[in-house]
């Protein structure tokens, strides 16, 4: 059995050699990689790893492939360590937390076993992430934020509506 189980997603943003990435991410002791085919299929490649009994699950994709992997832990969360290898278009989760986007960096930060708690929040039946910060201060201060320019127009404004909602609710409690 791997201790670690990578999902590789060859349609992500940055791939542009899957044999060549693979090879890369095998320098991982211990790894098992599975690569993706359809949307959905890191969700169950997650559950799969996790009857496994691996130690940890990496997402080697975007910020959709996380939240595929993310989806797949439910309520096993704490039983597993969740790693990220981006290779999105944006990598914004990768970047919120300051995570290196380049791969072989990202493969040394898991090499060296560096781990950071953050919080699992769930909507509805699925669950998304969240760094352990002050989240809500964060929300509010994007939220009212001006999109003046044309360049922000693009992660702030995907995410403006979301804050917008969250914002409300809790002034609302």
């Amino acid at each position: 059995m791997a201790r670690t189980f990578v999902i590789v997603n060859p349609a992500a943003g940055s791939v542009k050699d899957v044999d060549g990435l693979v090879e890369r991410i095998r320098r991982l002791p211990d790894v098992e990689v599975c690569i993706t085919a359809k949307p959905g299929a890191a969700i169950q490649s997650t559950r799969r790893a996790l009857r496994k009994g691996c130690e940890m699950v990496v997402a080697a994709g975007g910020d959709g492939t996380l939240n595929e992997v993310v989806n797949g832990l439910r309520e096993d969360a704490s039983a597993v360590v969740v790693g990220l290898i981006p290779l999105g278009t944006g990598n914004d989760f990768a970047r919120t937390l300051g995570l290196p986007t380049n791969i072989d960096e990202a493969i040394a930060l898991l090499l060296a076993g560096h781990t950071r708690a953050i919080d699992l929040v769930r909507k509805k039946t699925e669950v998304s992430i969240e760094e352990e910060s002050d989240v809500f201060d964060f929300a509010a201060r994007v939220a009212q934020f001006p999109l003046a320019r044309a360049a922000d127009r693009g992660k702030v404004a995907r995410i403006r509506p979301h804050l917008e909602i969250l914002i409300r609710q809790l002034r609302r409690d």
